[in-house]
């Protein structure tokens, strides 16, 4: 026989389900963030004792500081193959001729 809930049960069924919806779809959220979220590199103590103290000495504070370098560089023209080469390499390949006939459907329910 089917059990028969009291109104008070099936409202306290109802609350403790609808704590476990937000707990629940708190957690997706929370994943979701993490998997798709902004990503950035921070720097913990001690990362960068790797590296010679000369260079970190050396490295500038400041943008303002920095001094931009430029460099020139001349331009040049590449060479176009040739078709004669690939000529070249498709003879020496098999070449195999294939006839190929369309075929023409006839639209579903037209019967001629």
């Amino acid at each position: 026989m089917a059990e028969k809930i009291t109104l008070e049960e099936a409202l306290r069924e109802n609350k403790e389900l609808k704590a476990k919806i937000a707990e629940l779809t708190e957690m997706v959220n929370y994943l979701q963030k993490q998997l798709f979220g902004k990503k950035t590199e921070k720097l913990s103590v001690g990362q960068l004792d790797l590296f010679d103290d000369k260079e970190q000495e050396t490295a500038p504070t400041n943008d303002s500081t920095v001094e931009k370098l430029t460099t020139t560089v001349t331009s040049h023209q590449r060479k176009c193959k040739s078709k004669e080469s690939r000529k070249q390499l498709l003879d020496c390949l098999e070449q195999v001729e294939e006839l190929h006939q369309q075929v023409r459907r006839q639209p579903k329910g037209v019967n001629i």
